[in-house]
């Protein structure tokens, strides 16, 4: 399967959330879900899709970043969520006069704890992952790296059979570098080969990245591309 994937991104003019006030939503619903009020249901579903939104985003990662030790906290509360849908037992025994309801909510709650736990916190990590050691990014740049890690994760997807070679080229503009800090080799490279820059006529820089990988697990080149 082949595909083209692009992330734009403009400024986020959304304030950076509370992570603890996320986190006590998170644990008032591990603690108290239950199928046998909808009322109640709902509210808690609406509960997950509000902490889901508030953490997508620049300002969501902001918000783990700036929290960073509340994550496992976090995890916590969504495993037990996770156990509870798992667990046979704490489900057949209930009942509902609206089964078809039951069973939207309970499909939008599972939708909306897996996308906290893989889109959000996931992200969060893999970003983290991506993160200079010896430089730590300014907002603009966690921004520049989310947008890495969403190319990614398309490719991920749309890596289903031949996953046989994968590329990423990212266009930068006012970054401020002069062509004397980026290795000539890097900007006349003819056969614009992985790590081959170019530079256009407005100054902006764009960055390959290239790999190709026998077939074998889902993600191969993106692993590589890291």
């Amino acid at each position: 399967m082949c595909g083209i994937i692009a992330v734009l991104r403009r400024p986020s003019t959304r304030e950076v959330p509370e992570l603890v006030e996320l986190l006590g939503l998170l644990e008032s619903v591990s603690n108290s879900l239950s199928f046998e009020d909808l009322k109640m249901l709902k509210k808690q579903v609406e509960s997950l899709d509000f902490v889901n939104s508030q953490l997508k985003g620049l300002p969501g990662f902001l918000a783990l970043l700036n929290n960073e030790s509340l994550i496992p906290t976090i995890e916590t509360s969504l495993d037990r969520l996770f156990d509870f849908f798992q667990n046979p037992e704490a489900q057949t025994s209930l009942s509902s006069n609206d089964v078809e309801l039951l069973n939207a909510l309970s499909s939008r709650m599972r939708d909306f704890i897996w996308s906290i736990k893989n889109d959000r916190i996931g992200s969060y990590k893999r970003v983290s992952d991506l993160t200079s050691k010896k430089f730590i990014p300014s907002h603009q740049g966690f921004s520049a790296l989310l947008s890495i890690q969403q190319a990614l994760s398309g490719l991920d997807r749309l890596e289903v059979r031949g996953r046989d070679s994968a590329g990423l080229q990212i266009l930068v503009w006012d970054h401020d570098l002069d062509d004397l800090e980026i290795p000539e080799d890097r900007l006349n490279d003819l056969l614009f080969r992985s790590g081959s820059v170019r530079k256009s006529s407005n100054g902006s820089l764009l960055f390959v990245y290239k790999t190709a990988s026998e077939i074998g697990d889902l993600g191969a080149n993106t692993n590589s591309l890291r």
